[in-house]
């Protein structure tokens, strides 16, 4: 998905680090990368849980 660059405001990708043309942080990046870890560590949980209770 593109979004618009919040200093330079040319379309970048979502994934994208930083702006390839300012070089301005994505902040949307790192939100990403956050909700993707507690994801993954909440599908871990719940698997450990369902093997202790037998499931």
């Amino acid at each position: 998905m593109l979004i618009k660059c919040k200093e330079c405001g040319k379309e970048i990708s979502d994934t994208a680090e930083k702006c390839p043309n300012c070089g301005c942080i994505n902040n949307h990046s790192n939100s990403l990368k956050k909700y993707k870890k507690i994801g993954s560590i909440l599908c871990i949980i719940g698997s450990i849980e369902k093997r202790e209770k037998g499931v």
